[in-house]
């Protein structure tokens, strides 16, 4: 008896191994393909995350009456008019930096009386410099360079906004509610709803807040004289989307420009604001509107931005968090793999103590 009791313990370690190992193994596999195929999964995944934050202005136009067809063309229309409008600003203020630049003589005078000396050579040595190689150097190859650059980033776009337009005309037509329940069963059609709308919740309401943060960022810069607010604003709106570095890399740059035109306690006075705007928009604003839904410990967070970064590149920056609440969801769908989704979670939640609770019971069903 105690044989057959030993050979079965030792035989569940067995398998128990041979299973972590599998799930390793795979885990090493998926990886590796998803970096070796990222300039594919790029425009796919970026496709697929603006789809899932537009989506519902579709399909309420379709719930006033809207055709599909209309509803897609409007949300396509309202899509490509805020991607037009945040590009044009940025382009006026771009000029307008490389205008006054262009402009500027390499002295002193360049950033006030308030600049340090040691600041003041090394603006006019990138000046120097700058002007030494528009002058006298090759520009072929910049020029190369450059036209590169724009072509691809004109291609991929067009890509995105390709795979956006059959993505919302598959979303619009695709059945929801009680047909999918009809269809797939209600246990697989909950939790299809809950794969999505948490990356939806998650990206609506980060929207709203980087455009807050970033609206409230310019106006600040604007009272206090810092150059180009607008295109740091913007600046913040986008890094808003990267968690963790994103605050940090909008930071810096009007920091710096402070400190050159107005001294080292306007930069100051500039960080103060921006840690106080940001963090009351981070730590009290945007936790108060997810609520329960969002409930990823700030490591798990910072391992993702890790890991997605390496494998996907620059846009797994930004796709970090909402493909690791996918994630998540997919492993709390089964109960094998529910103890990663608590482990990767901030704290305690009702849910965890109802798995808690339920294993009890059975606990005690098993007992009697």
């Amino acid at each position: 008896m105690e044989d057959s009791q030993r050979n079965d313990v030792m035989e569940d370690s067995q398998r128990r191994f041979t299973y972590f190992a599998i799930a390793i193994a795979a885990f090493f596999i998926i990886t590796l393909g998803m970096r070796t195929t990222a300039e594919i999964l790029n425009p796919i995944l970026m496709a697929g995350l603006i789809t899932m934050a537009i989506i519902p202005f579709p399909k309420y136009l379709m719930k006033r009456g809207w055709h599909s067809t209309l509803a897609l063309i409007a949300a396509l229309v309202l899509l490509l008019s805020i991607a037009g409008a945040i590009i044009s600003l940025t382009w006026v203020s771009v000029n307008q930096m490389s205008t006054s630049i262009s402009g500027s003589a390499p002295t002193p005078e360049l950033s006030g009386e308030a600049v340090d000396s040691e600041i003041t050579k090394i603006l006019s040595m990138l000046t120097n410099r700058i002007e030494d190689f528009f002058t006298n150097g090759d520009l072929t190859p910049l020029l190369t360079a450059i036209s590169d650059v724009v072509f691809s980033g004109i291609g991929r776009a067009v890509t995105i906004v390709m795979f956006i337009v059959f993505m919302l005309s598959t979303g619009l037509t695709m059945p929801v509610g009680k047909q999918m329940e009809r269809i797939a069963g209600k246990k697989r059609a909950k939790a299809y709803a809950g794969l999505t709308e948490d990356v939806q919740k998650y990206l609506n309401i980060t929207t709203v807040i980087n455009a807050l943060v970033g609206l409230l960022n310019t106006i600040f810069l604007l009272i206090v004289g810092v150059p180009y607010a607008i295109l740091w604003g913007i600046l913040s709106w986008v890094l808003g989307y990267i968690p963790i570095i994103g605050f940090w890399g909008a930071m810096i740059p009007p920091v710096l420009l402070a400190w050159a035109r107005s001294g080292f306690t306007m930069a100051v006075v500039v960080v103060i604001a921006y840690i106080v705007i940001n963090g009351t928009a981070e730590n009290l604003i945007k936790p108060n509107m997810m609520g329960e839904g969002f409930n990823m410990s700030p490591l798990v967070i910072f391992l993702a931005l890790a890991y997605w970064g390496w494998v996907l590149g620059t846009p797994g920056a930004i796709l970090a968090v909402p493909l690791t609440l996918i994630t998540m969801n997919i492993f709390g769908s089964f109960e094998a793999t529910k103890w990663i989704t608590i482990l990767a979670q901030d704290k305690p939640t009702e849910e965890l103590e109802e798995t808690e609770r339920n294993g009890g019971r059975k606990a005690a069903k098993t007992d009697s």
